[in-house]
């Protein structure tokens, strides 16, 4: 008994001391988050990942970036409802484009490949002022105010949808518009399985950054 009193007595002693607790305790957190490494991974690219269910609207606008993933999805879109209008946005030029001898706008980008999937010309609108997320929202807001639609789905990357609906979702609110928000799959890696990619991982980690932006900028 005298053994066991001395042995808790130096364990007391020990934890007294400061640095032992902080080294106890990181490794007890590291532990943990080891151990829930995959359910917390998972989480983080879900909570990116802020989609609705598809359901027709006054337009489905496709907003600039990946024109390939969301000219895709735009023409999924249309065989669903082939009556549907679009309207891509984006003012920015991508660079690559210019080894083809041709300098194109990301939305006339995403029209070109929406029409190249079989969507009609006519049903493709374009609006190009914005080059980024925030301009996109003030262009097309002024669209849907001309127009007086009330209903509208915004299509982008699926990692990109939460920053949308930050920028996207109360300031139409207030102007009476239903906002939709629907993901385009990425076509070069898994977003179920972000952190086994280079690619998805930078995508995930620019989106953080840029929410911690916005947020402190907006």
């Amino acid at each position: 008994m005298a053994g066991i009193h001395l042995n808790t007595a130096w364990l007391k002693t020990l934890w007294r001391r400061r640095f032992v607790r902080i080294l106890t305790i990181t490794a007890a957190v590291l532990i943990l988050l080891w151990t829930f490494r995959l359910p917390i991974l998972r989480g983080m690219g879900n909570y990116l990942v802020a989609d609705d269910p598809l359901a027709p609207c006054d337009a489905y606008f496709i907003l600039g970036g990946n024109s390939f993933e969301r000219g895709n999805s735009a023409a999924e879109i249309w065989r669903v409802y082939p009556d549907a209008w679009f309207v891509a946005s984006g003012g920015n030029y991508p660079l690559q484009i210019q080894a083809l001898d041709t300098v194109m706008t990301e939305a006339s980008l995403t029209r070109h490949w929406m029409i190249r999937q079989g969507v009609p010309a006519n049903r493709i609108d374009t609006i190009s002022r914005s080059t980024s997320t925030m301009e996109e929202s003030k262009e097309i807001l002024q669209y849907c105010l001309d127009r007086q639609y009330n209903n509208i789905t915004l299509v982008s990357s699926t990692f990109h949808l939460r920053r949308m609906r930050m920028v996207f979702e109360d300031e139409f609110a207030r102007h009476g518009i239903t906002t939709r928000y629907h993901g385009a799959a990425a076509a070069e890696f898994r977003t179920t399985e972000w952190w086994r990619d280079e690619l998805s991982l930078i995508t995930l980690n620019n989106e953080y950054v840029k929410i911690i932006y916005y947020k402190m900028k907006y």
